[in-house]
Formats: C-alpha cells, structure tokens, sequence
C-alpha cells in the first residue's frame, strides 16, 4: 500500500518536519537539511526512505507511516538546509508553472526569485539561473498541456493542448496557402444554432494569442425583444489572416460542419472583405452595417476637416449621421435636404463629396447601412463582451490562457441558453433611455410615412 505524497505536506525547515516534493517523476522527501528517496512500501502501510547520498555510503534512512516517523537512522552526510529550501521552492515554481492559468514561465521564475530577496545572500547565490531550469519549467507545462510547446511561431506549428480538444469545432490548414482557422464552440450551444437567424460577429487583436492576428467571434440573438437583449456569443474562430479568402474559408468550414446555419440577416462592421465572405457563403443573407461605425466615421471625417467647433457645422454633420434612421425610400430625399439648407464652404464641401462617394453613391450600399426598423442597429453587444474578454486576460495572452477563458465562457453561454430554452429569466435590460429612443424614432418615422411631417422635419426630430 503506498501513499499519497504528491503534494508538499510542511514547510522544510529546521523543525524536521515531514516535506514532500515531485522530483525526475517521484517522490522526494525533504527533512532537517537531508533529502531522502523512498525504498519501499510495505502491506502494514509503512515505508522505507533512504538518503539520496546512498551511494556515497550515507546510511540515514526513515521508516514512516502515515506521514509519521516510526524510526530515524544518522547520517553520514552533512545536512544542508539551504538546499532544501531551493528544493522547496524549485518544487512550488513548477507546480505553478502547470497549473497557474499558464502565466509566462519568466515571470514565474521572477516572482521565486523576488520571494528569495529578503533570504538572504546563501539562498540567492545557490538558486538556479532561469537558462538552466528552464528547459524543465518548458518541459513540465507542455506535458500538461499534452503539446510539445505553447508558445509557436507558425500558425502551422500550433497543437491545442488535450484539454480543449472537445472545444474544438473545425482545424483547418492549408499547406499552398499556408492558411490556418481553429473553430471552437460548445457543443450544446451549437446545436441551437438552427433556431437564430440573426447573427453579428467582430474581431478583436487585443485578446489574440500569437502566432494568429485575430480572434473573431460569432454572436447570435436568442430573440431579443423590445426591453431585453438576448445576444450571445455562439463561436470562436482563430485566423492567422484578415482577407476575403480567409473570411469565406472559415464560413465554409463552419457550414460543413455544421449544415443547418443558415443566417437570415448578418450584421458586421463595414470591413469588405468580411461582408464580401459572408453574401458568398451565405447568398440569400442580409447584410446589415453597423450603425455606430456609420456615425463613428461620418464624425471622424467631420472632425479631420474641423467641422465640429461651430454650431451650424454641427448640425449639418449630426443631421447626415442620422441617414440611416430614415426609411430606405427616404434616404435620397433626407440628403437633398441637407444639401439645401447645408453651410457653403471648402470643408463643408469636402465633407459631402466624402458622404456621396463613400455611403450615397452604391445604392446596393446604401441598403446595407440603413438602420430603419432594426431591432439591432449595432455590433456594440459583440464589442462589449470583447471588452470584457480583454478584462479578463493578461496582455500578450498565450493560446492556453485565451483557451481557458474561452472555454469557461462557452460553459457560461450554455447555461443561459438552456435557461431561455426553458422559459427562465436570463437576458440583459436595456436602459430606459434606449427603449424611449427606439419608441421616439418609430413615432417620428410613422408621422413620415403618414405625411404628416416632410423627410427634414423628420431629420431634425431625430435629434431631439
């Protein structure tokens, strides 16, 4: 019968007590300065540890039984306690290695070296530089992970470690474009995916693991209504690239696994090469553009020619990022009004030329940033929850950090499902202001359609 001392049980130090380390894949024991291997077991449940100096003719040895010294020997050897301690710590520097969330094996290796600065000059000097134990700290994390290394280079060179296997959805790599795409998505929330036909995704750089450039996400409405959103995110996708090939290879991917996605509606920012990906894949789909980024840009470019300093310049700017709150029939009329009563000026004239050739001009455009009667105008769900993602990783994460944090979130996002499956309350209140928003916009817009108010007043009632 042997026992169970995989654990460090006491401190080593001079009181003697019993102190167990992993060492070389055993067990060693650490007491009163001396170190000692186990000899063996016996059916009594006791146990025979010898010094490790043995074959240097040391004769100390230990008979224990549950963690309890049944007899002691001398030894020949010099006890040293110096190295008992290094013992101890190299023992808790490696057990943090493999079980500290994988933090950076650097830092861990600091932080032992910080805690030995007030032990004095001994400890310090017999402590082993981080090149000569590195390679075992390296060693140690990668047979936990179950990957010959964490931290690669190439996309190609990336193994995900055993623990997050059943998290993946798709592994894709192709070796003439050297185009690499994890998928990873719980699968009990997979299976709802027949049931959403309203769908957003979005980048982040921030949270992204190297060697990838991007961690893109897919969200999906479990029907929100008119007080609560129900906005989740559904997968998780690695990509070594942002282009329309690589955007259109990982909704593929995705669909032959997964064959019943059929998007109705898609909302993304207005990056081409996603929107491009996404009618391809998806023909029939409609693509919606976010209207934070419509404004957000419209603003941007007001500001870069100086426009936002004086009043009148300001509402020729705030009136044109309300565009897309008009219904889609009224869009052309909204902006001959802003034309006509609009200031005259090199800048202001600079600024329409920029509305016409970036957003007017495509009528197919057009129809993609219009907001009217959308329940969703945003991606700000999917931006807020990369900024929680962000929150919760260190900066320059490694792939098992952001893994774990991904993981645990998809167990999280599979609770909610199943309580709005079952009818229970779990989605987030909108605020009162952005509910009382929607309701002006749906009476300005129906006084439109009713002619009770022309396409202008409509705009200028927008910004009350």
């Amino acid at each position: 019968m042997s026992q169970d001392n995989s654990q460090p049980s006491t401190s080593a130090n001079n009181s003697g007590e019993l102190t167990f380390i992993k060492r070389n894949g055993g067990i060693v024991l650490l007491r009163a300065g001396h170190q000692y291997s186990k000899k063996t077991d016996y059916k009594s449940g006791c146990s025979t540890w010898r010094c490790i100096n043995w074959r240097k003719k040391c004769q100390g040895y230990i008979n224990i039984k549950e963690n309890k010294i049944i007899k002691e020997t001398n030894h020949q050897c010099e006890p040293n306690e110096i190295n008992n301690e290094i013992a101890l710590k190299l023992h808790e520097c490696r057990e943090k290695v493999v079980s500290s969330n994988f933090s950076p094996v650097t830092k861990i290796y600091n932080d032992l070296v910080t805690e030995f600065n007030d032990s004095g000059m001994n400890l310090l000097k017999a402590l082993p530089t981080f090149e000569n134990i590195k390679t075992t700290l390296y060693y140690a994390r990668n047979k936990e992970a179950g990957v010959s290394k964490i931290q690669c280079k190439q996309p190609e060179e990336v193994t995900i470690p055993l623990q997050f296997k059943d998290f993946v959805l798709a592994d894709y790599y192709d070796e003439s474009t050297n185009i690499r795409i994890i998928v990873f998505g719980h699968s009990e929330v997979l299976k709802n995916i027949k049931n959403v036909n309203f769908f957003l995704s979005d980048g982040t750089f921030q949270s992204c693991p190297k060697p990838f450039v991007q961690l893109y996400t897919i969200h999906g409405d479990l029907g929100s209504d008119e007080e609560h959103t129900r906005i989740v995110p559904i997968m998780y996708a690695l990509l070594d690239r942002k282009s329309e090939e690589a955007y259109t290879i990982l909704f593929r991917v995705i669909k032959d696994h997964i064959p019943e996605w059929k998007p109705v509606k898609y909302m993304t920012d207005f990056e081409k090469a996603a929107m491009n990906a996404i009618t391809t894949v998806f023909p029939s789909v409609e693509v919606k553009g976010c209207y934070f980024h419509f404004t957000h840009n419209v603003w941007k470019k007001a500001k870069s020619l100086n426009l936002t300093k004086q009043k009148r310049l300001r509402r020729h700017v705030a009136l044109s990022a309300l565009l897309p709150l008009l219904p889609r029939q009224f869009i052309s009329d909204g902006w001959c009004y802003i034309m006509e009563d609009g200031p005259d000026s090199k800048e202001i004239q600079e600024f329409n030329d920029y509305m016409v050739t970036q957003w007017l001009e495509d009528e197919a455009f057009v129809d993609i940033w219009c907001a009217h009667n959308q329940r969703h105008r945003t991606t700000n769900a999917v931006e807020a929850w990369h900024k929680k993602l962000n929150s919760c990783l260190p900066s320059h994460p490694n792939l098992y950090q952001v893994l774990k944090v991904l993981k645990d979130d998809a167990n999280l996002q599979c609770v909610k499902i199943n309580q709005v499956n079952f009818d229970m309350p779990n989605s987030k209140r909108r605020l009162p202001k952005d509910v009382a928003a929607d309701k002006w916009y749906e009476h300005v817009t129906n006084q439109l359609l009713a002619e009770q108010i022309t396409v202008g007043h409509c705009l200028e009632k927008f910004r009350l």
